[in-house]
């Protein structure tokens, strides 16, 4: 009766052992197949990849105005685009944030663009090197 289960044991080793072998070489064989396909293979990125620039502004004494251009270049529709625009004073080579303003931009479908006009009114920029910074913020709660 014990031989019974010593050998039990040991073809189920095996039986595993060969099952993952098996497994190793299926898989290798595939992936060396894919590589040599002769069509293009590529996986579209599953990341968000929203580009955002900023255009040269119109800057007058209690007021500015700068285009915004946000594009999605990914593969994927990207939701709830939140910015935040920072008009910065860059006299003297410091930076100073003169005003702030969070921008629901929306959502964006695959290779979409949009331009939105970013507008800073009642400050007093008189004799200011003026500039904006753009980023993306988190997702909103």
């Amino acid at each position: 009766m014990e031989q019974d289960r010593t050998y039990q044991k040991s073809v189920l080793g095996h039986t595993a052992c060969f099952g993952v072998l098996i497994c190793v070489v299926v898989c290798g064989v595939m992936g060396a197949g894919c590589t040599s396909l002769p069509f293009d293979t590529a996986i579209p990125s599953f990341e968000e990849k929203i580009v955002i620039t900023t255009g040269s502004g119109n800057v007058a004494s209690n007021h500015a105005i700068y285009p915004v251009t946000v594009e999605n270049t990914g593969d994927l529709t990207v939701n709830d685009v939140f910015l935040q625009a920072d008009l910065l004073d860059v006299t003297g080579g410091s930076e100073m944030v003169l005003a702030s303003q969070e921008i629901d931009a929306g959502s964006y479908d695959p290779k979409e663009v949009r331009t939105v006009n970013v507008e800073f009114k009642l400050i007093k920029l008189t004799g200011k090197n003026v500039e904006i910074r753009v980023t993306r913020m988190g997702e909103k709660g």
